[in-house]
């Protein structure tokens, strides 16, 4: 196993214990055929076997390795338990985080009309506001031509009942007197 590591591309540690749990699994059915099939070759094993060999002997060191297989599967499901804890995590990580970006897009969108919206209301508004600037201006205008309508109006009213001609270089309108000769 340790010339097919380094010949393939490095494995991630969620990789590498799953390719070590299946070789683990590999012997163990191994080990399983092993007891299985055992029956069947133990009376052609006697006929080929020294008389001194106790058969005892290799079942209970059969046994120790059933119990060790054991011990070593009971400690492989507590790490594939730990393994599948870390990847339900990732897993919700991974949606609650699709579900923020999703939301964040609504967001962006809602924001996006919005501004379209204000952008709108605000051209609306200076095109108003233009419109009432006109009518400022008109209406200064109206003001400044009625004072002078007003005034021309009093000049006339003064040169007709006071006698006063408008012409006279006595009469100074900027001064609202007249000289004295």
């Amino acid at each position: 196993m340790a010339s097919h590591e380094s010949d393939a591309p490095k494995k991630s540690h969620f990789h590498l214990l799953r390719d070590h749990i299946n070789v683990r699994k590999k012997g163990e059915r191994l080990l399983i055929l092993r007891l299985i099939l055992r029956p069947w070759h133990i009376g052609h094993e006697f006929a080929k076997a020294n008389p001194t060999k106790k058969p005892e002997a290799e079942v209970v060191a059969l046994k120790e390795q059933l119990s060790a297989m054991t011990a070593e599967k009971g400690t492989l499901s507590t790490e594939m338990g730990e393994l599948r804890k870390k990847l339900n995590q990732v897993e919700y990580d991974m949606k609650t985080w699709i579900i923020h970006c999703l939301e964040a897009q609504d967001k962006g969108k809602k924001t996006s009309v919005d501004l379209a919206e204000t952008n709108h209301s605000l051209e609306e508004l200076k095109v108003f506001n233009v419109d009432l600037d006109k009518e400022v201006w008109d209406l200064k205008a109206c003001v400044v031509d009625e004072h002078e309508l007003g005034f021309e109006k009093a000049l006339r009213q003064a040169v007709i009942l006071y006698n006063v001609p408008a012409d006279d270089k006595r009469f100074d309108v900027t001064k609202m007197s007249t000289k004295s000769p």
